[in-house]
């Protein structure tokens, strides 16, 4: 462009596109390159063709038909080019909601899949809650149980402490007794209390044995005249059958009886009696 005139620089400037383009196309230029191309380009184009002295000839003006069928070639190339930017708009929106679609497939998998995850976690704890309802009313089934054992049992252990009890009581309260107390001290000196002489001059020494095992085995007063008449001789409970029912309960009387009945000296008998 800046190797032209000034006069060709002015002349080619006042072209306008239309007649540029088909002035191109006529010297061969090709019509996709000529009809895509900026005004700018168009003119350094012309330009080149122009300082080449064999195409300057070539170049003429374009007759009307010309410029009408170049333009008409024109508007079908951008007519084409519009075409195809329209197909490739409709594909890239056509690749655009294939994805979007794809997106949303893939964010209702994942939000079935929370759901189901979700629902199986429910299940899960109302299983849970199920088995821990089960073991609890099981557990308090147990406590129920061992508490109703326990009382029972206790119930038992304080009859049985109220037997003993009452069994203790009354075998304090035997022990205690008269009978009780003469049968047991009458066990205790079953062997080793002497049985009464034959001979009354061995009286003395029978009684005074008597008195120490009495003495020795804390015998009650009360206790020692019934303990003396198993350990009498026939003839000697002969005699003091004739004493009375209060005298037969007094050891002193009992023993004074025989002693007179066996003609004794009463300085002979024990300090003790």
């Amino acid at each position: 462009m800046e190797k032209l005139t000034q006069e060709q620089r002015e002349s080619l400037k006042k072209l306008n596109t239309d007649r540029l383009c088909a002035r191109l196309v006529k010297c061969g230029v090709g019509e996709e390159v000529v009809f895509t191309s900026e005004r700018e380009h168009l003119l350094n184009m012309m330009a080149g063709i122009m300082l080449q002295p064999e195409s300057v000839a070539a170049v003429s003006e374009p007759t009307p038909a010309e410029t009408f069928e170049m333009r008409r070639r024109e508007l079908d190339l951008k007519e084409k080019e519009l075409d195809i930017q329209l197909e490739m708009h409709r594909q890239q929106q056509e690749a655009e909601r294939k994805q979007h679609d794809v997106q949303l497939e893939l964010q209702r998998q994942q939000l079935e899949n929370e759901r189901q995850q979700q629902a199986v976690l429910l299940q899960q704890q109302a299983a849970q809650r199920e088995q821990y309802e089960k073991d609890l009313e099981l557990r308090k089934a147990e406590i129920r149980l061992q508490e109703q054992r326990a009382a029972e049992e206790l119930k038992i252990c304080r009859e049985e402490i109220e037997r003993l009890r009452a069994k203790d009581q009354q075998e304090a309260e035997r022990k205690n007794s008269l009978i009780s107390q003469t049968k047991r001290f009458g066990d205790i000196l079953k062997h080793v209390s002497p049985r009464m002489p034959s001979d009354p001059g061995e009286l003395i020494n029978f009684f005074d044995t008597c008195e120490n095992l009495w003495a020795v085995y804390k015998v009650p007063k009360e206790l020692r005249a019934k303990l003396l008449l198993p350990l009498l001789t026939p003839k000697a409970k002969s005699l003091i059958n004739r004493l009375e029912a209060q005298a037969l309960a007094d050891v002193e009387q009992i023993i004074t009886c025989l002693l007179n009945e066996f003609s004794f000296n009463k300085q002979r008998i024990p300090s003790s009696i």
